[in-house]
C-alpha cells in the first residue's frame, strides 16, 4: 500500500522574487506628403509625420486584432507593424496632400521596480 509522506521545507533568499509582467508599446502616426508640380512640370515633394496620441483601448484594438486603422499589420521579430507612404495623385498647376495613418505595436517584459535596486532599460541600467 502507498503510504503518502508531506514534507515542509523552508527556503531563505536575499534575493527578491522578480517580478516579470508581460506589456506592449503602442504607437500611430499620421504620414503626409504634399505634392505641388508646377506649370513645367515641377513636382515638388514635402514629407511630413505627425505624432498621434494612443488611446489604451486603440492600443487593446491593435494586440487583439493586429490591425492599424483596418490594416493588417505585419509581424517582425517582436513587434506588429503597419508602415506605409501615401500614395497621391498628382495634378498639373496644384498642390495634393496624401495621408495615411500608420502603426507599430511591439511586446515588451515589465519588471517589477522595487525602491533599493537597480532595474535594465532599452539604453541600459537605472535606479
Amino acid at each position: 500500500m502507498n503510504k503518502r509522506k508531506f514534507s515542509i521545507f523552508c527556503v531563505y533568499s536575499e534575493e527578491r522574487a522578480a517580478a516579470h509582467f508581460p506589456g506592449y508599446i503602442c504607437a500611430k502616426w499620421k504620414n503626409i506628403k504634399h505634392i505641388t508640380v508646377s506649370f513645367f512640370g515641377q513636382l515638388v515633394i514635402v514629407p511630413d509625420k505627425i505624432s498621434i496620441d494612443t488611446t489604451p483601448s486603440e492600443c487593446n484594438d491593435m494586440i487583439n486584432h493586429k490591425k492599424c486603422n483596418g490594416n493588417e499589420m505585419k509581424a517582425s521579430h517582436n513587434k506588429y507593424v503597419f508602415d506605409r507612404e501615401p500614395t497621391p495623385l498628382k495634378y498639373w498647376m496644384s498642390t495634393v496632400t496624401a495621408e495615411i495613418i500608420n502603426c507599430v505595436l511591439e511586446k515588451v517584459q515589465l519588471y517589477q521596480q522595487s525602491e533599493d535596486t537597480n532595474f535594465q532599460t532599452p539604453i541600459g541600467t537605472a535606479s
